[in-house]
């Protein structure tokens, strides 16, 4: 499938350069994991995985404060319109791409996407992305008792299950030094995984320099 063999990258970064006033111009820091994490997920509600409105309106406000000026870098400032323009662009351009976004941020300058395979048949798309965003954010522990409630595992069964998720994901290989790479996902990674599970009240802004993370309460 010609569609499929594009890098997830490249989409998010083509998706993400509509919403911007001037996408040649050098934008703020906010503004660029913003119009990314919107890509994200208006991508990510066209397979499945959708919340509320006043989900991505509470992040746009929380960041927004953080840089007031960021409003006028974007072509709109109304993010329903904004979501639904970009989810009428995938549906035009990528319709039978049914991926599904893990992660999605921009270290050291670089868009770089973490996705999963289209949901299998009987599986909830939903509660697999949790348990994935747990285990790639490095909340092993929420993960193993997130599996011991859904899936009435015990507790050396789901321990197992979290290590093969890691393994799946290369995080062991991370872990024993073979990836020199920083701590990832980057906070816009985490936000948009929060607003897909519904759980942004969970989330808080801090500042680190000049860079913004959210990160879990």
């Amino acid at each position: 499938m010609k569609q499929r063999s594009r890098k997830m990258s490249e989409i998010m970064k083509e998706m993400s350069e509509c919403l911007l006033r001037n996408p040649d111009a050098i934008h703020s820091s906010e503004a660029a994991h913003v119009a990314l994490m919107l890509a994200n997920i208006a991508w990510n509600k066209t397979v499945g995985l959708g919340q509320a409105i006043e989900g991505y309106r509470s992040a746009w406000e929380t960041i927004e404060a953080e840089n007031p000026e960021m409003r006028s870098e974007f072509s709109s400032n109304d993010v329903e319109v904004i979501i639904e323009e970009l989810i009428e662009y995938k549906r035009q351009h990528y319709p039978d791409d049914q991926r599904r976004i893990l992660t999605c941020g921009i270290p050291f300058g670089k868009i770089h996407v973490e996705w999963m395979d289209p949901v299998a048949p009987g599986v909830d798309s939903k509660l697999e992305m949790q348990l994935y965003g747990l285990v790639r954010t490095g909340e092993r522990e929420q993960a193993i008792e997130f599996l011991r409630e859904f899936q009435s595992l015990s507790q050396p069964e789901a321990a197992k299950q979290v290590k093969k998720i890691s393994t799946d994901l290369g995080l062991e290989l991370k872990v024993a030094g073979a990836q020199k790479t920083p701590r990832y996902p980057a906070w816009v990674a985490i936000l948009a995984n929060r607003i897909v599970v519904g759980d942004v009240s969970q989330c808080r802004l801090h500042r680190r320099g000049k860079f913004a993370q959210f990160l879990q309460r």
